[in-house]
């Protein structure tokens, strides 16, 4: 059951194929009834991050010189319709979240046609990933036309040295007049910026000014990253080599969580900050376990079909994702069931990414008692409570899980990560899921 939990968390599924046939049809109307988030992944990007191991493409030329540019438009636009436009009664967009790639760089009135083939209202959070460079202020007028309320600004870093190293193509002053630019068009509380911590050689003083310029802005909200190596990266294969050394500080994670938590800001998952009431809607629906649809090349859905939760894993190439949608099959190109047990460990994951964690009484009316077992019998699960990596809290803040009847009483029971457990948050989600899933197996 522990490779069970590992598996799951690297998301390392394996990918029945389905064939086109049982994606059309009378399953269609069943497949996206309820509330969903939508994901649309715009691959192109103008240069490619050292770092990034994202599903992204150095963007062509004049839309390529076999028009693949408008291609995928035309192919997004269709697979919108053929998600939500003959279902507007059935099925509500809870929020839609442009992501790439860099999807600044796609038109704005081919934005606006996709936003207008969905059954969106005015209260819908709708987000799109920007880079700065230099002169964006009409793009981002553009955009905001098109539909987008909400911007998220990839900064990273406002030192070129940084930057530099990263494979950035923006310099800080690029990074500044963005910020400016969609604050005056946006609003302080609708942007964000992605900032990286753990950059070689960085010392705590220089996070530290990093982040007294980002919080001189007065943002909404702000993402902190470590810098990971990931594999078929330029890093990595530096890394590979002997010529790349990574070697992040512990204190990096605290300083930027005690600085701006005394600042005002929500730690609310891991890796966001925000002021309060301005979370990520987005986010926070994927990771309290809501479904999403995704468009695009390399889009994962997770949503119901047919009665079971799978995972719509979809062609990552322009070229192929295009094919598939023109032959029906909405760019999927496999289907991947998740047992009972692995939606409910992937519940319990995403929802130990937040501080908010994971309510008992809904978790056990939905999955059964395995949660509240575990936290009373399993040496691993009591491991993490006893050290101080998760705690239990009632309904009105009360702390404290030792000796209490888990998911009993009137209040509300929840399973929290500390801030000791939010910095270490994939060994404490592997290690719950290891017990939930041993306690699973054995009821």
């Amino acid at each position: 059951m522990r490779s069970a939990a590992k598996r799951l968390l690297s998301a390392r599924t394996t990918i029945a194929h389905q064939s086109a046939a049982a994606t059309t049809g009378a399953g269609c109307c069943s497949l996206l009834s309820g509330v969903k988030s939508l994901y649309l992944h715009w691959p192109f990007c103008a240069g490619i991050c050292h770092y990034c191991d994202f599903n992204k493409f150095k963007a062509p030329r004049n839309g390529g010189r076999d028009g693949v540019v408008e291609q995928l438009e035309q192919a997004m636009l269709q697979c919108a319709s053929d998600h939500f436009s003959r279902h507007e009664e059935e099925c509500q967009v809870h929020s839609v979240f442009w992501g790439g790639g860099t999807p600044s760089l796609a038109r704005a009135e081919f934005i606006a046609e996709l936003h207008s083939r969905l059954p969106l209202s005015t209260a819908t959070e709708v987000t799109l990933e920007a880079n700065p460079t230099a002169g964006i202020a009409p793009t981002l007028t553009a955009l905001h036309q098109a539909g987008i309320n909400r911007l998220s600004i990839g900064v990273q870093s406002f030192r070129d040295a940084d930057l530099k190293v990263l494979g950035r193509q923006h310099s800080y002053k690029d990074a500044i007049k963005s910020i400016e630019a969609a604050t005056s068009i946006f609003g302080e509380n609708n942007v964000s910026i992605d900032l990286m911590y753990g950059l070689p050689g960085q010392t705590v003083a220089a996070w530290d000014e990093v982040l007294e310029l980002a919080l001189s802005f007065n943002l909404g909200h702000m993402s902190l990253y470590e810098l990971t190596i990931k594999p078929n990266t330029r890093f990595h294969k530096l890394q590979q080599a002997g010529k790349f050394h990574h070697e992040p500080l512990e204190d990096l994670y605290f300083h930027a969580a005690n600085k701006l938590v005394s600042r005002g800001y929500d730690h609310y998952e891991v890796s966001n900050y925000c002021k309060p009431g301005r979370e990520a809607q987005h986010n926070v629906h994927h990771w309290q376990g809501g479904e999403y649809v995704g468009i695009g090349p390399g889009a994962v859905g997770r949503y119901t079909r047919n009665s079971e939760v799978v995972l719509a894993e979809p062609y990552m190439k322009p070229k192929d994702w295009i094919a598939s949608v023109r032959r029906g099959e909405r760019g999927v190109e496999s289907y991947t069931p998740m047992p009972s047990d692995e939606v409910m460990a992937y519940t319990l994951a995403t929802g130990l990414r937040m501080r908010c964690g994971v309510c008992l009484q809904h978790f056990g009316a939905r999955f059964g008692p395995a949660l509240t077992t575990a936290l009373t019998s399993s040496p691993l699960a009591r491991q993490l409570l006893e050290l101080g990596y998760v705690d239990v809290v009632d309904g009105a803040g009360n702390t404290g899980g030792e000796g209490r009847a888990f998911g009993g009483g009137s209040s509300r029971q929840r399973l929290v990560p500390t801030e000791k457990g939010m910095a270490v948050g994939d060994a404490v989600q592997e290690q719950l899921c290891t017990a939930v899933f041993d306690v699973f197996a054995h009821a």
